[in-house]
């Protein structure tokens, strides 16, 4: 099984001292180039690291988020930032799933009383986002109506009674809860405008150097 190691001991046998020399000079050559590849390597690795990193510090990162009404009779709005350190480029806002699109008087039936509606948040989001943004600069933030507060169940779907008999008291006050919870089931996560509390911000834009980015953002209002 070991024979073929005869021929080799051979070999080095028969070397000569300048032969031996020689040969370790060349081993050493060659484990110094071997070596020399390798540090170029993890320099290569470590400078494309250092790179990426470089740029991802000074990346533009927009940023989609819900901003609460301010007041009771005011809207909940949308406002998409820059809060990366450069400039981004060709900014498109859409949103998934898409919006409904009402009129004023769906929208204003929709609405709570004390709120008029002049413009459907859709027309706005439309003049704001409905075309790409040229360039968001870093802390930039453009803002628009999104939400309009939905009207609450407040009883007066069912007819009022007064000065009715015990039963039929029972019957308004149990017609009445009926009402109330067939109202919320169907009205439960939406904006007078129909937007659904689930919806995404759909946000694509690109640095100067022509990267792109997508990023996708709840707008959670559930909670107004």
């Amino acid at each position: 099984m070991w024979d073929w190691l005869i021929p080799v001991g051979e070999w080095f046998a028969s070397l000569s001292s300048s032969d031996w020399i020689a040969l370790v000079g060349t081993s050493a050559t060659v484990i110094a180039l071997i070596f020399a590849a390798w540090q170029l390597h993890i320099a290569a690795r470590a400078h494309k690291l250092n790179q990426e990193a470089q740029r991802e510090a000074l990346r533009p990162y927009v940023v989609a988020q819900f901003l609460p009404p301010r007041s009771e009779a005011d809207s909940g709005r949308i406002g998409v930032k820059n809060f990366g350190k450069t400039a981004a480029r060709d900014v498109h806002v859409s949103f998934d799933p898409p919006l409904p699109r009402l009129t004023k008087e769906e929208v204003q039936r929709n609405s709570i009383s004390n709120v008029e509606i002049y413009i459907p948040a859709i027309k706005l989001l439309d003049q704001v986002f409905g075309s790409p943004i040229k360039t968001l600069v870093p802390d930039q933030q453009i803002e628009c109506t999104y939400w309009h507060a939905r009207k609450r169940y407040d009883g007066f779907l069912a007819p009022k009674r007064f000065r009715d008999t015990p039963e039929k008291e029972a019957d308004h006050k149990a017609r009445e809860v009926r009402e109330r919870a067939e109202f919320e089931s169907a009205n439960a996560g939406l904006s007078a405008d129909g937007f659904s509390a689930d919806t995404k911000a759909v946000i694509k834009y690109k640095d100067d150097n022509g990267v792109e980015y997508s990023d996708r953002f709840g707008l959670d209002a559930a909670a107004l």
